[in-house]
């Protein structure tokens, strides 16, 4: 049965969990370059789907996270919109161009138009993909990687252990925040608090008065924490010992030269601005049985 650390780690039995903690951090954020090294839609979703079939590997199940994920694709969507509505790209088809607000304000001038051609669609999808992929790459690491894990292959990289003491103390505390907030909001739909209904306002009044005993909470957690790590021996100055160990196998190294090759592809495409449509178009050029190219990678590049 699978078990939730204090973070997001799960326990599995996969291929992925048994690599080595700085084996996967490495595959994490070489493969989260890449969508900054990349500008054409079908090289990042390339990204999207790969960390996709890396949380598929890691024999994940995306139930376990329901609270996060609907936290996630809220953050998506907001971002998208957010590109959308107020990015000013010019294109050769006007899909909207209208003005909002147009008054002043304070003497200040105030003006928000929306102006949205198919560049503004093709660029805020891409900055959609490019967040996507490196939240189902973050997804993927915290739920094959424990706190502990965490923490050692840190250590390796020769980081100060305040830092890492630090770090790891933040990512139990947003955990925690958000397990807490969502037992004072069912508390509050019990007393019949309907936070679905009413008019916008009414629903962030609703949302709002969760602050005073979120921060109530929080403060008992930090009480609670401090006591347990001086009770544990914690110290932040100084030499400590580590118990468990963590050596490269043969599959660590097997990940790494494909991460180095995935990265150096990119890489390559950047320097020469190759993008992946055309390095595909040209292999399935070079292919006879697939006659002559695949036809709607011609229109892509």
């Amino acid at each position: 049965m699978s078990s939730r650390s204090f973070f997001l780690y799960i326990s599995k039995d996969s291929f992925m969990h048994k690599l080595n903690p700085l084996t996967k951090l490495a595959l994490v954020l070489v493969i989260s370059l890449v969508p900054y090294l990349i500008e054409d839609l079908l090289g990042r979703l390339v990204v999207v789907l790969l960390g996709i079939f890396l949380l598929g590997v890691s024999k994940v199940q995306i139930g376990v996270m329901k609270k996060f994920l609907v936290g996630l694709v809220l953050m998506l969507n907001t971002i998208f919109l957010g590109f959308l509505l107020f990015s000013h790209i010019e294109g050769s088809i006007i899909l909207v161009d209208t003005t909002v607000i147009d008054t002043v304000f304070l003497l200040w001038p105030l003006e928000w138009a929306i102006f949205i051609t198919e560049n503004t669609i093709i660029h805020s999808i891409k900055i959609y993909l490019r967040v996507l992929a490196m939240s189902i790459l973050t997804i993927f690491f915290f739920t094959t990687t424990k706190d502990r894990d965490i923490i050692y292959s840190l250590r390796l990289l020769k980081i100060p252990y305040a830092i890492i003491f630090v770090l790891v103390v933040t990512l139990r505390s947003m955990s925690m925040f958000v397990d807490d907030f969502f037992t004072i909001r069912d508390a509050n739909i019990c007393k019949g608090v309907d936070f679905n209904r009413g008019n916008p306002i009414s629903r962030i009044k609703k949302y709002l008065s969760l602050i005073n005993p979120l921060v109530m909470f929080l403060i008992k957690r930090i009480e609670e924490m401090t006591f347990a790590a001086t009770s544990k021996g914690y110290i932040i100055k100084g030499q400590r010992s580590y118990y468990w160990t963590y050596p490269f196998k043969k599959a660590d190294y097997f990940i790494l030269v494909l991460v180095v090759t995935f990265f150096g592809i990119f890489f390559f495409g950047f320097l020469f601005d190759i993008t992946v449509t055309q390095i595909l178009l040209m292999v399935s050029e070079r292919v006879s049985w697939l006659n002559g190219g695949i036809p709607w990678l011609k229109k892509l590049s």
